[in-house]
């Protein structure tokens, strides 16, 4: 039984991991063909987006109760 769910949880984060990474390939590809921006400035703001996320993920973590 325990097996059972922790297979699932395993699942379901890998979906989401895998979800987050599509994104941000669409995410580029939406900024290149809808806005106009190059490659490289596309690049640039997805990469700011991800450096905010790391910078921010341990601060929650240090912030949050537990």
């Amino acid at each position: 039984m325990l097996r059972n769910r922790v297979v699932l949880v395993a699942a379901a984060l890998a979906c989401r991991d895998f979800a987050g990474v599509a994104s941000l390939t669409l995410a580029s590809l939406y900024l290149q063909k809808a806005h106009g921006q190059s490659t490289g400035q596309a690049g640039f703001i997805v990469g700011a987006m991800m450096l905010v996320g790391v910078v921010i993920n341990p601060l929650c973590v240090a912030v949050s109760p537990g």
